[in-house]
């Protein structure tokens, strides 16, 4: 489970070159991501080598500890915004006080980009704390499936296609 989109797919999905004539870069883009995306393992296809099997071992410790961590990046960037926000009012009530409009639009769009912000990230904090709970069960439930998966390929595949059952 683990490297299944690394830099080089990554380049190959931005790679523009073949789209500089074309007015629309988007849809190159939209079409490479797609054919990408189906090239990744599915949740009932067999382990094709040691590395997903492993990727899949170490998926439920990774993915959880990983998305923590990115989640507690978001949480903190609401503390952040949080404390501008706090900042931008109070410059924003000693404009007012001191009748000065510079400074009070220079509040009013401080408090709006840091509201805006704090959204954002509590929206992107709150998906991540989700991803993080169901992240354990679906690693675990996709070992167990892939595990399967891969038991009942290799004991059909070694079957031939030509035999007769006979009742």
């Amino acid at each position: 489970m683990l490297n299944l989109i690394g830099w080089t797919e990554i380049s190959e999905i931005l790679d523009l070159n073949d789209e500089a004539q074309d007015e629309n870069y988007l849809s190159g883009i939209i079409e490479r991501t797609v054919s990408k995306y189906r090239e990744r393992p599915g949740f009932f296809a067999p382990y094709q080598n040691s590395q997903e099997f492993t990727g899949g071992l170490l998926a439920p410790i990774w993915y959880p500890a990983a998305t923590a961590i990115g989640t507690a990046f978001m949480a903190f960037t609401v503390l952040m915004a949080a404390c501008y926000f706090v900042g931008f009012t109070l410059l924003g009530l000693l404009s007012i006080i001191m009748m000065n409009a510079e400074y009070r639009n220079t509040a009013l769009e401080g408090v709006a980009n840091s509201l805006a912000l704090i959204g954002l990230t509590l929206l992107g904090t709150v998906a991540g704390a989700l991803l993080a709970v169901f992240s354990f069960p679906h690693s675990i439930a996709s070992l167990f499936t892939r595990s399967a998966a891969t038991v009942v390929s290799a004991t059909t595949d070694c079957c031939e296609n030509d035999y007769q059952y006979s009742i």
